[in-house]
C-alpha cells in the first residue's frame, strides 16, 4: 500500500481588531451604570433639600396665617328648613298662636321691600297664605332637598305638595268650571300631588330674603289626577284666578288682615290647624 499522504496543520489567524474588547465592555458597562447611579443619588439629595426647606416654609406660613373660622352653615339654609317645617301642614287660619308665629318668621327672615310673585313686603306672602288657605285643602307639605345655587345668592328648596280641591277652589279660583259640572265632580273632594321648590334669594349679607320665588307643577299634577293633560288645561286655562308663572292667586274676594309679627320671644308651634296654607 502507498504510504497516506500526510496534510499540513494550519490555525486560524487571530481576529482583526482589539481582541480584548469583549472582556473590557462589561468594565465599561459597570462603570457607566455607576456613574448614572451616583448622578440619580445626587439629585434624590438635592429633591430632599428642597423638600425640607418647603416644607419648612409651609411651616411658618401655617404659623403666621390666622386660625381659619369654623364653617358656618348657609343662612338661606336654615330658613329655608325652618319655613317648610313651621308651614308643613300649611298656613294655620284658625289657629292664632300658630299663626302668629307663621307671621313672625315672615317678618323677621323677608326683607321689607322682598319681591313677593307681583308685589313686595311681607304683608303680601301673607296675603297669598290666606288665599291659598281659604281656597284650598292643604294635607301635608314635604321636603325632599335644599341646595345654595347662583354663587351662594340663592337658595333653593324642592319638595311636594298634597292638596285637595274644595267647592271655594272652584268658587274663588276655578269659577269657569261651574258650568263643567262632570269636571267638577271628578275634581272636589281628591287629593293629588304636586312637586313644588321655593327661591329664596339672599341680600348682600346672606341674611335675609330680597326675592321669593315659589313654583308649582300643578299642570302634571292634575293631569296626573284627571287622566288627561286636556283636562288639566281645561282647568287652568282661560277663566282661572290662579297665575301659574307665580302661583299667585287673583280672587276679588277680601280676606281678613294676617296677623301682625308678635313680640320678640321665642317661637313655638302649635298643633296643625283645621284651615291650613299651602305655600
Amino acid at each position: 500500500m502507498p504510504p497516506a499522504t500526510a496534510f499540513p496543520v494550519t490555525t486560524a489567524p487571530p481576529p482583526r481588531g482589539n481582541a480584548r474588547g469583549p472582556l473590557r465592555r462589561p468594565k465599561r458597562a459597570a462603570a457607566i451604570a455607576n456613574q448614572h447611579t451616583l448622578r440619580l443619588e445626587d439629585q434624590v439629595h438635592a429633591l430632599t433639600r428642597d423638600t425640607a426647606k418647603l416644607e419648612g416654609q409651609i411651616e411658618t406660613l401655617r404659623m403666621m396665617a390666622p386660625p381659619a373660622a369654623a364653617a358656618m352653615p348657609h343662612a338661606g339654609i336654615s330658613i329655608a328648613r325652618e319655613y317648610w317645617t313651621l308651614f308643613q301642614h300649611g298656613y294655620a287660619v284658625d289657629d292664632p298662636p300658630l299663626a302668629a308665629s307663621q307671621a313672625a318668621l315672615c317678618h323677621r327672615v323677608l326683607a321689607t321691600d322682598v319681591r313677593v310673585m307681583s308685589g313686595r313686603g311681607p304683608a303680601k306672602l301673607l296675603e297669598q297664605w290666606m288665599r291659598w288657605a281659604s281656597f284650598f285643602h292643604v294635607v301635608r307639605k314635604d321636603l325632599h332637598a335644599i341646595d345654595v345655587v347662583a354663587a351662594s345668592a340663592v337658595v333653593r328648596s324642592v319638595g311636594t305638595l298634597v292638596l285637595s280641591v274644595s267647592h271655594d277652589t272652584i268658587e274663588h279660583v276655578f269659577p269657569h268650571l261651574k258650568v263643567d259640572a262632570p269636571l267638577v265632580t271628578r275634581l272636589v273632594g281628591r287629593d293629588f300631588v304636586a312637586t313644588s321648590h321655593v327661591d329664596l334669594y339672599m341680600d348682600s349679607d346672606g341674611r335675609r330674603v330680597d326675592r321669593f320665588d315659589w313654583h308649582v307643577d300643578l299642570m302634571s299634577a292634575l293631569a296626573t289626577l284627571l287622566g288627561s293633560f286636556g283636562d288639566a288645561a281645561e282647568v287652568l286655562g282661560r277663566g282661572s284666578r290662579l297665575e301659574l308663572s307665580t302661583c299667585e292667586i287673583t280672587s276679588p274676594c277680601r280676606l281678613e288682615a294676617a296677623p301682625p309679627p308678635p313680640p320678640c320671644r321665642a317661637t313655638e308651634t302649635s298643633p296643625k290647624s283645621s284651615a291650613l296654607h299651602m305655600l
